[in-house]
Formats: structure tokens, C-alpha cells, sequence
């Protein structure tokens, strides 16, 4: 492998590292953005990257569930495939709405529960809903904007 997509790879895996994930996700993620064929087989990702089976098993198996990567199976052979897949941003800003929106209505219950919200912390936990739920209605305007912009492109 080269030195510069090594570097890419690290980078990435550090990266990924660096916002709460497996390193190794980030660099089967740069592995995979940075080859040349359109798939790449598992057995090749995990002896590319020196990774055990277990943790390229797991790795894949996340950036599968989180839509960063596609399973390919080619008729006739018995080999996994996997190659980047371009999550739309339009839902990623709808699953970010959707997790938001749950820590809001989450924040509301436990002021109701707690039977004041007028005092300091139910204020305080008020507030907070407040600031998230001006994320999401943000978030809503840039999925608007962002239909806006491809209609323009097409």
C-alpha cells in the first residue's frame, strides 16, 4: 500500500477515533474510499488493513447498520463484497431530527414527572429543550434547502 493511502487510512481511522467510534471502522471506511475497484472482498479488507476476522466481522457489521458501507454479492461466488456507500444527507439530518426530537419529548417528561417546572432545574431543563428543538427545526430548514438545491441541479 502506499504511503499516501496509508496515511488516509490512519487519518480517517483517527478520525472516527476521535468522534466516539472504533478507530478500525474509520479505517476499513478509508480503505474502502480509497481503492480502486468498486468492491472490495472482506477477506481483502481484513489482510490490507492486518485486522482479525472478529474485528473486521464487527467493523463491517457496523458501518453496514450505520449506512456507511453496501454488501455486494456477485453471482457465482461465495465471497462478501463491501463497497462505500454514500449516505444521503437528507437522512442523516432525519435520523439526527428523529434522536433529537426523542431527548426533547425526554427532557418535557421528566419535567413533568418531576411537577415543576418553575423552579431552577425545571427552568434549566426547559431551556434545553428549547435550544434543541431550535437544532431541529434548523436541521428541517437545511433538509428544505438542501431539495431546493438538487432541483436546481437537475
Amino acid at each position: 500500500m502506499d504511503k499516501n493511502r496509508d496515511e488516509f487510512i490512519n487519518e480517517t481511522g483517527l478520525f472516527f477515533e476521535y468522534i466516539g467510534v472504533a478507530r478500525n471502522a474509520g479505517k476499513v471506511l478509508g480503505y474502502l474510499m480509497s481503492d480502486n475497484r468498486n468492491e472490495v472482498s472482506f477477506q481483502d479488507i481484513q489482510e490490507g488493513l492486518s485486522i482479525s476476522k472478529g474485528s473486521a466481522s464487527q467493523t463491517l457489521k457496523w458501518l453496514l447498520q450505520n449506512g456507511f458501507v453496501e454488501k455486494v454479492i456477485k453471482s457465482g461466488d461465495r465471497k462478501s463484497y463491501y463497497r462505500f456507500k454514500l449516505q444521503p444527507v437528507e437522512n442523516i439530518l432525519k435520523e439526527r431530527i428523529a434522536v433529537i426530537s426523542k431527548l426533547i419529548a425526554l427532557f418535557r417528561k421528566g419535567n413533568d414527572i418531576r411537577g415543576n417546572a418553575n423552579d431552577k432545574l425545571g427552568k434549566s431543563i426547559e431551556e434545553a429543550a428549547i435550544s434543541y428543538q431550535w437544532i431541529v427545526n434548523k436541521m428541517q430548514e437545511w433538509i428544505i434547502e438542501l431539495k431546493e438545491q438538487q432541483s436546481k441541479q437537475i
